[in-house]
């Protein structure tokens, strides 16, 4: 398959509105209009509950899962396909290029391609979540520690971290892009129900 038409096809597979979906179909509401206003699974926990919130969650992950299956199949570089997959997420076709920031996409692709890693950062997050109960804190922190701590101790190939570390700049990136709607629809005075 062209490297071009592979892309595009795990751009796809990112654009699936997960979040949107199960939020519709729970509570009839539109996820944009509602709490932080963001099409992701943290949303989804506050507004239609945490099951809902967890389930949103793993399908979100698993479409990173699957760009970088389907990049390995075709031939083509997983990272890259991985990182179409998040942009998807972040900017779905489906949904005029509003979607949500994609970390648990991301999230997806890193514990396809490395496993170890990731894994410590998760229980880092969680250990520090569980301490502070501070989201951005805990997710900050263990994101840092896996370029610091995890990644080495790993020993991943050469290149591995540079490409890792496009994939989460990306992350923060997207939240700085998403500030203005977030801003608006703190506005409207909505909250979560969380």
């Amino acid at each position: 398959m062209q490297v071009l038409q592979g892309l595009f096809v795990c751009y796809l597979v990112g654009s699936l509105p997960f979040a949107y979906w199960i939020t519709r179909w729970r509570t009839g509401l539109d996820i944009f209009e509602v709490g932080e206003g963001n099409m992701g699974a943290r949303n989804v926990w506050h507004v239609v509950g945490p099951p809902w919130g967890v389930l949103t969650a793993v399908l979100d992950a698993l479409k990173g899962v699957a760009a970088v299956t389907l990049a390995r199949s075709w031939g083509l570089d997983p990272w890259l396909a991985g990182l179409a997959a998040v942009v998807g997420h972040g900017y779905p076709v489906f949904h005029r290029f509003r979607g949500g920031k994609g970390l648990a996409t991301a999230f997806g692709v890193a514990l396809t391609l490395l496993p170890w890693a990731t894994l410590a950062t998760l229980a880092t997050y969680l250990l520090l979540f569980l301490l502070t109960r501070h989201f951005h804190f805990a997710i900050t922190t263990a994101l840092v520690s896996l370029f610091v701590v995890w990644l080495p101790l790993s020993q991943a190939p050469a290149g591995t971290a540079r490409r890792a570390l496009l994939l989460f700049l990306w992350l923060g990136a997207k939240r700085l892009l998403d500030h203005r709607h977030m801003t608006q629809v703190k506005a409207r005075d909505v909250h979560w129900k969380g």
